[in-house]
């Protein structure tokens, strides 16, 4: 009996460790997509591209801090440590991190465990050429694309 109860305990406490240790949030960026035939993504985080039927691209990132202290992530999301950028000139547009090498964060407690994820929808015209470059097909009926 007692060894269930110090199980249960020590799994709770487990769950609550893994429940507030890490702190978690997800940051949104749309980009406008109309005129663009290609996209390139010049990012150096995890990325997951997907396709989605819409005319823009859609980037969610998510960050995962375990091991660093609440002020310090509010800090460095503030400062656009995580921000995505874009530069588009049509027909090409350039996804890319904002800060593009990133020092490693440390809290007074040591290193911060620094999980990125970057999940980009691109509309469902394009095609991957290969992991970093999508088109869209030239000969796309031109009437869906802005000129």
């Amino acid at each position: 009996m007692h060894l269930r109860i110090i199980l249960l305990v020590w799994i709770g406490t487990g769950w609550a460790t893994n429940a507030f240790g890490q702190l978690r949030q997800i940051l949104y960026t749309t980009i406008p997509a109309d005129s663009i035939l290609n996209i390139r993504i010049a990012m150096d985080d995890d990325v997951q591209v997907r396709p989605w039927h819409n005319s823009s691209v859609f980037i969610e990132t998510e960050v995962v801090l375990a091991t660093c202290q609440e002020g310090i992530f509010d800090h460095v999301v503030a400062k656009g440590r995580y921000a995505v950028v874009s530069t588009s000139q049509p027909p090409q547009l350039v996804v890319r991190q904002g800060v593009p090498k990133r020092a490693p964060l440390t809290s007074p407690k040591g290193p911060c465990d620094e999980t990125i994820i970057h999940r980009i929808y691109v509309p469902d015209d394009f095609r991957e050429v290969d992991g970093k470059q999508w088109s869209r097909p030239e000969n796309l009926n031109r009437s869906t694309i802005n000129n």
